[in-house]
Formats: structure tokens, C-alpha cells, sequence
């Protein structure tokens, strides 16, 4: 039987004098049941709370941002309430063995292992500015395709421009990949800058139709007034004709949370994409990238892109911990705090009794001081003592539900040595 929160206040209400239920109004019990379940699940990460996401991931390519809400489609792992990694490994029967998975690591141990080149199945999370990137270290998984190598803007076709992009050409100092990157200048005279080319190489991508996942290098020059600013979408064309093409429009960057000025890996998936005319995959042979900007985008030199590959990626498996409590009782919907005393516990009615002592402690702090013996009373029956030598809380009843469900990150867990040590 789930537990919901007016379960909880009913039972609460057992443990209040009839003066103290009248002061305690319907406002401050359900602040107060919100915040003693935040507290219990401030504690650990309980298994209870398990998710498993699966993604796409691509050969040889190391950062997948987290989505940071719910709509936000464009991230490549969806997880909004992502709080805590667990495990890591290639998704169902994919000719790897189902025990063969991948080791947490610290981001420092992974930039150095990642860098070299080495092949280590490890796998770790950074932030950036304010986005979730999980790394991923595997190579030799999954197909890869180069649409154009995008380094030099006359070798395979020639690239024209188009809307504000002006003086295209080819730079062999700045780029990310190959020999080089194609360079073009944006006037900011409306909203957009394009370039595309139309008679580059036929390539037959049909084995990645509606499967396959494009991503591509685009330089933001850094100014003055940061041209990343502005930038509000960049979209991708795909076909057999500039009358006959795939496009998608996305509106973030596959490496980060915004764009950035420099470089930006943008990502754009097939099964997303829409055609336009009628495309013949197995003779594409046009591309187009589209910028798009603010009104407050100045004319700006130095745009650039580089390396178009399109790949068939393969499943990967990722088990976390949300950072979620409730759901809607109606919908099923998690989230991440209580709103209404119809809210659904994410949790096993049998540590109910775990989050009424919780509310109980919350409760008596709204009704009476902090150091009140009733007030003490309440903490030690939920969280016990403070043993400051295992450093943790002992004796109440939050201890059982910790011991019995409560889980540390993935181990084995490697860590390099930070640059500043405290004493």
C-alpha cells in the first residue's frame, strides 16, 4: 500500500495535544511533511529511488549532457532528476557481456585517461555551467560515416554563403579535427548566416536512415560582446538537392548547457529530423548550416566549422539515483518536492514510519524553540545521536532505512589528488 501525505499528517496529528493541532495549520503541515521528506532523502541514495535512462551512445565519443528538465529534448541523456550515477554498461544482448560494465571515476583521472588515448572502460560527470555531463570512455563501438571533413572549403565540393555569412574560406590554424576548418564572417545585418555546398561526393548514408545521429565542430568567435549570446539556434540540412533535404533545429550545444564562444559540438538526430521534398539517401550530396541569432548579434569575423560525421550509435544503460520524492498520485509523475497532501511517498510503506518521525521533528519545530525538550525528543527519536566518531547519525530510526537501502556511488572508484590540500 502507498504511502501518501495526508497519511502522514493523520499520523501525526496522533503525537499533537489539541491546542497544538490548532496552531499547527494545514500550511505549515505540508511545509513541514515537504521538508522532513527532503531531509530523509538528504541522508543517502536509497534504492528505492533507482532509475534506469537509456541512451545513444557514439563511437569514440566521450561527453552526453543531462537533460535539466523534463521538455528539455536536445540533451542526449535524459534525466532530469538525475542525482547520484550507479552503473554504467552497454544496453541488453549487443554481443558484450551483461557483467561488463564500466568504472566510476574521478573527472580529473578521466581527463587524464581519455587524453592518452587509453581505453579503459570508465566513465564519470562533470558540471558546466550549470549542466550535468556524463564522460563515457569506449571505443570501437558502433558505426561512423564522415559527411565531409569540413577543413578546407573547396576540397569536396565547394561551400557558398548565404543570408549575413560573407568571405568563406579555409583555415589551417584553428580547427579541431583533420587539416583544418572552413572559416566565414557573419555581418549581423538581420538574423542569420548560412553556408551550405551542393556538389560535394555523393555518399550513400541509407544504412543510417532515421537510425544515424550527425554531429559536427561550430566556432563562435569570442568578441567583445560575446557572439554566444546571441546565437539562439543552429540548424542542419542533410539531402540529395538543396530542394530535397533532411533538417533539424537545435537550441544548445551536445557538450553543454549553452552555447559557448569557441568551439561547440552540435548534435542532431535522424528520427528527429524533417524532410523536406523528396530525399535520396543513397546519393546526399548537399549540406546546409543554418545560424540563427539575435538582433543584438554585430558583425563579427571568424565563424567556423569542422568535421560532419553521421554515426549508428548503440545502447548504453545508465542506472541512477533520482533526486525526486513524490509523485502525483493521478498521473505517476515524479518530482522532486510535495505539493498537495495527495503526493505519493517514493518509498516502501514500510519505513513510513521513518518520514512521520521526521514530520513529527519538522512539526515541533514550528510550535515550539528549537532547544525545547519536546523538539529534542522528536530529533532523537528520528535521526538518534551524533557519533562523532563514525561521523554519522545513530539510534533513530532514520539509521534502519539507511542501512537497509541506502547506497555510495558505483566503487571501484578511482581518485587523483586534488591540486590544493587542506590540513
Amino acid at each position: 500500500m502507498a504511502v501518501i501525505v495526508s497519511d502522514l499528517q493523520t499520523a501525526v496529528n496522533y503525537f499533537r495535544r489539541s491546542t497544538e493541532t490548532a496552531d499547527f495549520t494545514a500550511a505549515k503541515s505540508l511545509e513541514a511533511a515537504a521538508l522532513a521528506i527532503e531531509d530523509v532523502h538528504s541522508y543517502a541514495n536509497y534504492r528505492f529511488t533507482q532509475r534506469v535512462q537509456r541512451f545513444d551512445f557514439l563511437d569514440d565519443v566521450n561527453d552526453y549532457v543531462v537533460s535539466d528538465n523534463a521538455t528539455n529534448f536536445e540533451a542526449p541523456v535524459r534525466a532530469p532528476d538525475f542525482r547520484a550515477a550507479k552503473d554504467l554498461r552497454m544496453s541488453g544482448n549487443q554481443g558484450i557481456d551483461h557483467d561488463d560494465d564500466f568504472d566510476f571515476v574521478d573527472p580529473n583521472y578521466f581527463a587524464l585517461r581519455a587524453g592518452k588515448g587509453k581505453t579503459d572502460k570508465i566513465y564519470t560527470l562533470e558540471e558546466r555551467d550549470g549542466a550535468k555531463v556524463l564522460r563515457v570512455n569506449r571505443s570501437d563501438i558502433g558505426t561512423s560515416t564522415t559527411l565531409h571533413q569540413a577543413s578546407d572549403h573547396d576540397a569536396d565540393g565547394t561551400w557558398a554563403v548565404a543570408s549575413d555569412a560573407s568571405n568563406i574560406g579555409t583555415d589551417t590554424i584553428v580547427y579541431i579535427k583533420n587539416s583544418g576548418s572552413i572559416k566565414f564572417d557573419a555581418s549581423g545585418a538581420t538574423t542569420t548566416a548560412s553556408i551550405s555546398v551542393s556538389d560535394m561526393t555523393a555518399l550513400d548514408i541509407s544504412a543510417y536512415q532515421n537510425t544515424g545521429i550527425i554531429r559536427f565542430w561550430l566556432y563562435i568567435p569570442e568578441v567583445t560582446d560575446d557572439a554566444s549570446i546571441y546565437v539562439t539556434a543552429v540548424e542542419f540540412r542533410w539531402g540529395s538537392s538543396s530542394s530535397n533535404y533532411w533538417s533539424q533545429t537545435v537550441a544548445r550545444p551536445a557538450n553543454n548547457a549553452i552555447f559557448q564562444d569557441r568551439w561547440n559540438l552540435l548534435e542532431y538526430n535522424w528520427r528527429d529530423a524533417t524532410e523536406t521534398g523528396t530525399v535520396d539517401e543513397t546519393a546526399v550530396n548537399y549540406l546546409a548550416v543554418i545560424i540563427t541569432y539575435g538582433s543584438g548579434q554585430t558583425s563579427d569575423t571568424g565563424w567556423r566549422i569542422n568535421d560532419i560525421r553521421i554515426y549508428n550509435p548503440k545502447e548504453m544503460k545508465l542506472v541512477y539515483f533520482s533526486n525526486y520524492t513524490v509523485k502525483v498520485t493521478s498521473t505517476g509523475i515524479w518530482k522532486a518536492r510535495v505539493t498537495a497532501t495527495t503526493d505519493e511517498l517514493l518509498a516502501p510503506d514500510m519505513y513510513k514510519n521513518v518520514y512521520v518521525d521526521a514530520f513529527n521533528w519538522f512539526a515541533a519545530q514550528f510550535l515550539y524553540p528549537v532547544d525545547h525538550a519536546r523538539v529534542k525528543a522528536y530529533e532523537l527519536k528520528y535521526r538518534g545521536q551524533y557519533d562523532a566518531r563514525k561521523k554519522t547519525w545513530v539510534g533513530g530510526s532514520l539509521e534502519r532505512l539507511i542501512r537497509e537501502q541506502g547506497e555510495r556511488y558505483k566503487l571501484p572508484q578511482r581518485k587523483m589528488l586534488p591540486q590544493v590540500k587542506w590540513d
